[in-house]
């Protein structure tokens, strides 16, 4: 992507926030997809978003950016909430790409290289403020759907992954299929391990799950993609929790399983710890803590049948990172 179109962007704010005498860098990117550049300006460093084509709607992204500025104003600090233009417009549409101009939040995500359990209080007491002040948001009307606070609900991620399960049994077949003619290497052997474990566990997994259908919870915003590389440390201090692109309604206990399942896996001290300081900010109700365990170990299951797909189905390459997440996916289920 050339700079002139990043410099059509930029255009439209304020020249505080356009490129000083550098030029705009492209940051390594994740698994999202989204284009990121970093943006050194007068106003400090900031990154410059592109959101993916087919992806969420204009209506819910400006939804999400009002509730990112909430949480913001109510004093969640390590939450960068997109800022306007000199319209005041928080995202900007340049020859149908939408665009959005945010804080460069400082920090390294590197918890798995330097664990700690004060890294994993301050993690878990930081997402806990989230949630309180995300319950407080006042969405329009328009934005309900997506970020509204609900008293009790039954839970979108249980239901959802319902459905997954019962598509995956059905596609596990074809799955094998592609595999048998791909040449061997360390990518079919996790493959053909993981499709064991989930042919071994995607029974009791249903089970679980459908215990948890008929419950209600309580329902708010949540990130719902909150894991080890959207937390960025600084020393031991959390300065950044990014990309919250997925956050909709749902119980934290959506949050809490992905988060924890990344952090800690199995390690039950690690867990004791994390929910323990996450409960001085807000507290757990028992059913929470019950969808917490069952969210966690669906997830596990899921997540490697995810990546199987894109790579049988859609012919995606996957990296080497890529496979260090299925190894540990392959881990935890074995431990099942």
């Amino acid at each position: 992507m050339g700079i002139s179109r990043i410099e059509r962007v930029l255009v439209g704010y304020s020249p505080c926030y356009r490129c000083g005498t550098g030029v705009p860098q492209a940051a390594v990117g994740g698994f999202s997809g989204a284009e990121v550049f970093r943006i050194e300006a007068p106003a400090g460093a900031f990154a410059l978003r592109a959101w993916p084509a087919g992806g969420m709607g204009v209506e819910r992204i400006r939804g999400l950016h009002r509730l990112l500025a909430h949480v913001v104003a109510e004093g969640v600090t390590q939450v960068a909430a997109p800022v306007g233009a000199s319209d005041g417009r928080t995202l900007i549409d340049v020859d149908g790409t939408l665009w959005q101009l945010e804080p460069w939040m400082p920090g390294v995500a590197d918890y798995c290289d330097e664990p700690s359990e004060v890294r994993l209080r301050e993690a878990m007491t930081v997402l806990a403020r989230w949630h309180l002040a995300a319950a407080r948001f006042e969405p329009s009307e328009s934005e309900g759907r997506w970020f509204r606070t609900f008293e009790a609900e039954r839970s979108p991620a249980v239901r959802e992954r319902l459905t997954l399960l019962r598509q995956w049994r059905a596609k596990v077949p074809h799955l094998k299929d592609r595999l048998r003619v791909l040449p061997r290497d360390d990518f079919t052997d996790l493959a053909d391990g993981l499709l064991a474990q989930f042919e071994r566990l995607a029974g009791r997994i249903t089970a679980e799950l459908g215990t948890a259908a008929p419950m209600r919870y309580r329902l708010q915003p949540c990130l719902r993609d909150v894991w080890h590389d959207h937390l960025l440390f600084t020393g031991e201090q959390l300065t950044g929790l990014i990309d919250p692109a997925a956050c909709r309604a749902e119980n934290p206990a959506a949050d809490l399983a992905r988060l924890l399942g990344s952090l800690v896996q199995d390690d039950m001290q690690g867990w004791d710890v994390a929910l323990a300081a996450y409960q001085t900010i807000r507290s757990l109700t028992i059913d929470e803590l019950g969808l917490i365990a069952i969210l966690d170990r669906s997830g596990v299951l899921l997540s490697g049948l995810t990546w199987l797909g894109r790579r049988c189905f859609d012919g995606q390459q996957l990296e080497g990172r890529v496979l260090e997440r299925l190894q540990g996916f392959l881990a935890r289920l074995q431990r099942m």
